[in-house]
């Protein structure tokens, strides 16, 4: 920025941008100081407030002042801001500050339906409405349609929070239908990796309540995984994703991936996530991917034959990253033990032919595990 120190005009228009730049880089200490030397000269921009607003709102679990400061800020920039797409942003992220603050948001589970949380759900209620109301005048804004996806994701959001999950779904999937957004696109694919993980870490028989409203689960993740590629693909065409949203994408792409027998995605995901060191709930299903080598055969729904080209290409797939370095010896033979243990019942009227070429895969894959073993023994 020294090269425009001379032109102060200049200057201002650039400074949303560096702002701008320090928050997608979370150097929110960096942000705070940049911002409260700039006050004086860029309180008449609304973008100045908004992206104050959104870096206290970052800060909500660490700070106690945090959201009523994010509050002020949007109130502030809303106060002033002339252009429909602005103000829209800034209606936005104040709808997204009321979700954000509820009890609510820590889970995908809807609030108890005791007394005690009696007046979070009016207040839910109320805040859906608005936000769908918001979403709808967004939608007639040529350049709405961001603020619009965003503005129905905290209707979709709010409305399972009090209990009503056919109404919730309806609204995600019409944000997703209909903006083709990632934030939508990453909230609909985490949602059903909920599923899936409920699905998956409970014993068979497991009552899904969001069976009757979000759909047949193995469908939902084929599409859910569908989103989660889409979100994924996005920085490589340069466009600028938020670092949650991408996140929520991997894991949701896992758990999606695993659901479907995807081994091709959901064996690197849950090793790449492993890597980087996933929090304890992802650990958990990313040990059960590694374990069943991205395909949950004894879960696995389908044809035979269906179940059976899975199981291959999770072999192939386990090849590769043992090849790779990525997998230890041990754990492609527990993988090979899951497999072995699931194969008897799945091919005992058909398949039989498909399952004598599997066991082919299977030794030539143990043969080099063997050889893995061999490379690492000490001399």
């Amino acid at each position: 920025m020294k090269e425009l120190a001379d032109e102060p005009h200049l200057e201002l228009l650039a400074v949303p941008s560096e702002l701008q730049v320090l928050l997608e880089l979370g150097e929110l200490e960096s942000f705070r100081k940049r911002w409260l030397a700039l006050r004086g000269q860029c309180a008449d921009q609304p973008v100045f407030w908004l992206q104050g607003g959104y870096a206290a709102s970052m800060e909500i679990e660490e700070r106690a002042d945090a959201a009523e400061e994010a509050r002020k800020c949007f109130l502030a920039g809303a106060e002033i801001a002339r252009d429909p797409e602005v103000r829209g942003a800034l209606e936005a992220a104040l709808l997204q500050l009321d979700w954000m603050t509820s009890p609510a948001v820590v889970s995908f589970d809807p609030l108890s339906s005791g007394d005690e949380y009696s007046a979070e759900r009016k207040r839910l209620r109320e805040l859906a409405a608005r936000a769908e109301a918001a979403a709808t005048a967004a939608a007639a804004i040529p350049t709405g349609r961001t603020v619009a996806a965003d503005a129905l994701l905290v209707a979709a959001q709010a409305t399972r929070a009090t209990g009503d999950l056919a109404r919730g779904w309806q609204l995600l999937e019409r944000a997703c239908r209909e903006f083709r957004e990632e934030a939508p696109w990453a909230q609909y694919t985490c949602l059903v990796g909920y599923r899936v993980a409920e699905s998956q870490l409970n014993e068979p028989g497991f009552v899904d309540l969001d069976a009757d409203c979000g759909g047949d689960l193995s469908v939902a993740a084929a599409r859910g995984l569908e989103f989660a590629v889409r979100v994924l693909d996005l920085p490589s065409s340069g466009a600028s994703v938020h670092p949650q949203v991408i996140m929520q994408a991997r894991v949701g792409a896992l758990l999606c991936a695993l659901q479907i027998g995807e081994a091709s995605v959901a064996l690197p995901l849950a090793l790449q996530l492993r890597r980087e060191g996933a929090d304890e709930s992802v650990s958990k299903i990313g040990d059960l991917a590694i374990e069943w080598g991205g395909v949950r055969l004894d879960r696995l729904e389908g044809p035979v034959e269906h179940r059976l080209r899975q199981l291959s290409t999770a072999v192939a797939t386990a090849t590769a990253m043992l090849d790779q370095g990525l997998l230890e010896a041990a754990e492609i033979r527990t993988m090979i033990t899951r497999w072995r243990s699931a194969l008897p019942a799945m091919v005992a009227s058909e398949g039989a032919i498909e399952a004598r070429k599997l066991e082919e895969q299977f030794a030539e894959l143990i043969a080099r595990t063997e050889a893995v073993d061999r490379k690492n023994r000490p001399r």
